[in-house]
């Protein structure tokens, strides 16, 4: 908001002519906002390990989306290694913790113990 009070007053302010485009910025803007305020919520109720690794797993999701479907750019192999790299972990810690969630007497609990040590 601050940027565009700015360049309007030094007069270097133009408003796009482009049909849609100027939809997609203010959208642009609304998602970066409320993924911003998510991400504070977020962090205010779990610890940031979890947090950010969630984060990581939903960024590639959305990049390889943005990059199939937008762009038409398939990924390379790499991308996919070190996108099933990045899954596996979250998928690590989301078994971890709830692992952890369960009570000291718990049959699932003491089958997998050796995760959580």
């Amino acid at each position: 908001m601050e940027l565009a009070v700015l360049t309007y007053l030094f007069g270097d302010f133009k408003w796009h002519y482009c049909g849609l485009q100027n939809w997609y910025i203010i959208l642009l803007g609304l998602f970066s906002h409320i993924g911003q305020t998510t991400l504070v919520i977020a962090l205010q109720l779990e610890f940031a390990g979890p947090v950010s690794t969630m984060k990581s797993a939903s960024d590639i999701i959305l990049a390889f989306i943005w990059q199939t479907f937008l762009f038409h750019d398939p990924p390379d192999l790499f991308s996919i290694i070190g996108a099933l790299l990045v899954g596996s972990s979250v998928t690590f810690v989301g078994i971890t913790k709830w692992l952890v969630s369960l009570p000291e007497e718990s049959s699932k609990r003491n089958k997998l113990k050796w995760l959580i040590s």
